[in-house]
């Protein structure tokens, strides 16, 4: 080892207060201080390039938050639509096809006859011409096989001639006549039919009764006041008062008493269409 001339101690002899720990640490300093720009300069890149290739996590935890919402907002705009949306309605039935209905034409010649019930009692005192009567069909009315009008349908009349009578020798007289009937199915139809007609009894007997009591009583009068000649007096004096009595009153009035059954027959053909 080489020494110090002047000293006597080697050359390259160390101071006493030589720390070989000190200048390791200052080597270290040394070091990371070219280290450490490089290592941060790389780091940053390295989060750069992170950054750039990868979503943060936040941002996707928000579209999974708001994926359901939307879903949620999409259904609840197509209810909202549908709501607002007019209902159908259910096609309506179709209408059931019309009853079909079946007539029969039918044809009742003249001379045909309606036997007809009267409704009332119909009398010269109570009617008078032109007035309208009631009775009920008593006769089937048939064509063929086929039943026009039944038993006791409603008949409708009318008085053709209504004549309480003339004084004394004149007699009251009525006639009737129809002039509707009712079908089977219901309808009433026109119909002409002949006369029938009634007149009151005879009231000679009672007038001639009236003339011969008025004479005698006369008579008997006349022969108290002047004997003979004044009992023939008396006797043309009470027939003349009979007389009187006799042409102030009229006969009995021709009627058709209720419940009468008459027979009338068609004077023009009864053509309808029966349901």
């Amino acid at each position: 080892m080489r020494r110090d001339d002047a000293a006597g101690e080697p050359a390259n002899a160390l101071p006493p207060d030589y720390n070989p720990l000190s200048e390791d640490m200052i080597i270290m300093k040394h070091r990371f201080k070219l280290i450490f720009p490089a290592v941060l300069s790389v780091a940053l890149l390295c989060l750069t390039f992170s950054g750039c290739s990868t979503p943060p996590p936040e941002t996707s935890e928000l579209t999974d938050q708001e994926a359901p919402a939307a879903e949620e907002t999409t259904q609840s705009g197509t209810s909202a639509a549908r709501s607002a949306a007019p209902a159908r309605k259910p096609a309506a039935a179709p209408a059931p096809a019309p009853e079909r209905v079946t007539t029969r034409s039918i044809s009742l010649p003249p001379g045909t006859p309606v036997a007809v019930v009267t409704s009332s009692l119909i009398s010269t005192k109570t009617h008078n011409t032109g007035d309208t009567f009631e009775a009920s069909l008593d006769k089937d009315i048939i064509d063929g096989n086929y039943v026009v009008a039944r038993r006791g349908a409603l008949v409708t009349g009318i008085v053709a001639d209504s004549d309480p009578g003339g004084r004394v020798k004149g007699v009251a007289t009525l006639s009737l006549k129809l002039n509707r009937l009712t079908l089977a199915d219901g309808q009433e139809v026109a119909i002409a039919t002949d006369t029938y007609a009634v007149q009151a009894k005879s009231s000679v007997k009672k007038d001639a009764a009236k003339v011969g009591i008025g004479a005698g009583i006369g008579a008997a009068i006349g022969a108290i006041a002047g004997g003979g000649k004044g009992a023939a007096i008396g006797a043309g004096v009470g027939g003349a008062a009979g007389t009187g009595a006799a042409l102030a009153t009229h006969g009995d009035p021709a009627q058709v008493a209720s419940e009468t059954s008459i027979t009338f027959e068609l004077t023009a053909p009864l053509e309808a269409s029966i349901r």
